[in-house]
C-alpha cells in the first residue's frame, strides 16, 4: 500500500532494516483465495468481539466459541441444524452463564480427539477457567492468585491428550505464564501445573505437532519476536524447563499467529511459521524457520522474515484480527484485518498467500486482497476484529466480528462442486428380426 509518511517513519525507524527482509520462499502459487462465501452466524445480541475457531479431523466445517457482550455470557456455534446460521445449518448455544456475570472474554478453543475444550477469562472474578464437557469439567479455575487478574488473553492447545494454556497473568516481572492440566497436586491449582515463561509478554500464539510438542511465539520487550519449547534440562527460561529463543529482535508484535513444525520420524512438511502485526512498522510480516543460518531476521539467522504490506496500527494492541493458516499444500495463507487500505475508511478483511505473479511482499511475490470489504444493505463497517482461521476439509474458514451490527462473522472457501452420481445406463430393447426356419427335409424310408 503507498504510504509516504509511513514509508519516511519506516526508513527512519528501521534504518535500512527493513530491506534485508525477504521473502522466505519465492515459490509458484499452488492455490489462490479469491472466492470466499460469507454468512452470519449469529445476530442476537452483541456477539463475536471475542472469539475462537477450530475443527477436529474428519469435520467439514469449524466449532467457534465466542463471547455475548450483551448477556455476558460464553456461546459455542456448531454446524449442525438449529437455531443460527443460514436457514438454521447451525446450533448456537450458551455454554457458561453461571460461573458469574461476566464470562467468554479471551477465549480459546481446540480439539482433543472429536472432544473440545475451551478457556476464557471470569471478569468478575479476575481469572482464566477451563471448561471441557466431554470430561464433566465446567468452570475449573486454572491459576489463582489473591489481587491480580490472570487470563485476560489465553491460548489452548492439546498434546498427546492433555491441554496446555498459555496466558497473561498481571504480575510485575511474571507476565506471561503457561498451564498443564496434571489433574491433582497442581501448584497453582488443584488441577492445574503452571510455569512463568517470561517476566514480560503481549501478544502470542500456541501450537503443537505430533512429533514436534508443544511451542510458543509470543512478543517480549527485551526479545521482541520470540519462540519458546519445553526441554528436558538445561533450558534458559520457565525455571530451566523451556528454551527461549528471539525470532526478530527489533519486532514488537500486536498481534500473533503460530503454526508449528509439522514433522515425522524423518522429515517435515511445514516448518515452523509466524506472521504477525508489526506496531513499529504498521505492516503485516511473516517468518519461517530455517536452518544452517541461512536465514536474515535481525538476532536469530535461523528465521526468514519478510514484510507482506503496510496494513495501519491496530486499534487492539493484544488482538487483533490476523490468522497464519497452512493449507493442503503445505502453502501459508494470512488472513487479516487491514486498518489502512486504499480508499476505504473502515477496516477490511484480506487474505496474503505467495505467488510468483505478486501485488505485495518485498519483490511483489505475494498476492493480497480484500475478501471482506465491510459493505453492509448501503453502509460501510468495520469488520474482521478477532479473526481466527483454520483449515478444516482441506478448506479454509475464518470467524470474526462486524463491530457495526455487533454480529459473529463466517467467512469460507466454497465446497467443492458434489460429484454428481452417474445415471446408469440401461440397454434398449432389441426387438429380435425374425428369423428364417428352413423347411425340414425327410429321408425316404428304406427298408430292408
Amino acid at each position: 500500500m503507498n504510504r509516504p509518511l509511513i514509508l519516511l517513519f519506516l526508513f527512519a525507524l528501521v534504518a535500512g532494516g527493513l530491506a534485508a527482509l525477504t521473502l522466505p520462499t519465492d515459490a509458484a502459487p499452488t492455490s489462490d483465495y479469491y472466492a470466499w462465501e460469507r454468512i452470519t452466524l449469529d445476530s442476537q445480541n452483541d456477539v463475536g468481539s471475542y472469539l475462537s475457531l477450530e475443527g477436529y479431523y474428519g469435520a467439514t466445517a469449524p466449532t467457534i466459541a465466542y463471547y455475548d457482550a450483551t448477556a455476558k455470557d460464553l456461546k459455542l456455534a456448531r454446524p449442525i441444524p438449529g437455531n443460527c446460521g443460514l436457514a438454521g445449518s447451525w446450533t448456537c448455544e450458551i455454554l457458561d452463564s453461571t460461573s458469574s456475570t461476566d464470562v467468554g472474554q479471551w477465549v480459546s478453543l481446540a480439539f482433543n480427539g472429536t472432544d473440545y475444550g475451551v478457556v476464557y477469562y471470569d471478569a468478575f472474578f479476575g481469572v482464566n477457567r477451563y471448561t471441557a464437557p466431554a470430561e464433566g469439567i465446567f468452570g475449573e479455575e486454572i491459576e489463582l492468585v489473591s489481587g491480580p487478574t490472570v487470563g485476560t488473553a489465553n491460548a489452548l492447545v492439546y498434546s498427546d491428550g492433555t491441554p496446555h494454556v498459555a496466558y497473561l497473568r498481571d504480575v510485575a516481572n511474571q507476565r506471561f505464564g503457561f498451564a498443564e492440566r496434571v489433574g491433582s497436586n497442581g501448584n497453582c491449582s488443584t488441577a492445574w501445573e503452571c510455569t512463568v515463561i517470561a517476566p514480560t509478554g503481549g501478544s502470542f500464539s500456541i501450537d503443537a505437532g505430533v512429533f514436534s510438542g508443544v511451542g510458543l511465539a509470543y512478543s517480549s520487550s527485551s526479545a521482541g519476536l520470540a519462540y519458546a519449547h519445553p526441554v528436558a534440562s538445561g533450558g534458559n527460561c520457565g525455571g530451566g524447563k523451556w528454551a527461549c529463543e528471539t525470532v526478530y529482535a527489533n519486532a514488537l508484535a500486536t498481534s500473533t499467529s503460530f503454526h508449528m513444525a509439522r514433522c515425522g520420524l524423518i522429515s517435515c512438511s511445514s516448518p515452523s511459521q509466524i506472521a504477525y502485526y508489526d506496531y513499529l512498522l504498521g505492516g503485516l510480516i511473516y517468518a519461517e524457520r530455517v536452518e544452517n543460518g541461512q536465514g536474515n531476521c535481525a538476532g536469530n539467522p535461523n528465521w526468514k522474515c519478510a514484510f507482506i504490506e503496510f496494513a495501519g496500527l491496530p486499534l487492539d494492541l493484544i488482538n487483533p484480527g490476523l490468522s497464519l493458516v497452512v493449507d493442503e499444500n503445505n502453502q501459508p495463507v494470512i488472513l487479516y484485518q487491514d486498518f489502512l487500505e486504499d480508499g476505504y475508511t473502515n477496516t477490511v478483511v484480506k487474505a496474503a498467500w505467495p505467488s510468483a505473479d505478486g501485488n505485495c511482499g518485498p519483490t511483489q511475490n505475494w498476492q493480497c486482497v480484500i475478501v471482506d470489504t465491510g459493505y453492509r444493505a448501503g453502509a460501510w463497517m468495520d469488520v474482521g476484529a478477532s479473526l481466527d482461521a483454520e483449515l478444516v476439509d482441506n478448506r479454509i474458514f475464518a470467524a470474526y466480528y462486524e463491530a457495526g451490527n455487533g454480529d459473529l462473522v463466517l467467512l469460507s472457501e466454497p465446497a467443492p462442486p458434489a460429484t454428481p452420481t452417474p445415471t446408469p445406463t440401461i440397454p434398449p430393447t432389441v426387438t429380435p428380426s425374425p428369423v428364417a426356419i428352413p423347411a425340414q427335409a425327410y429321408l425316404p424310408l428304406i427298408q430292408k
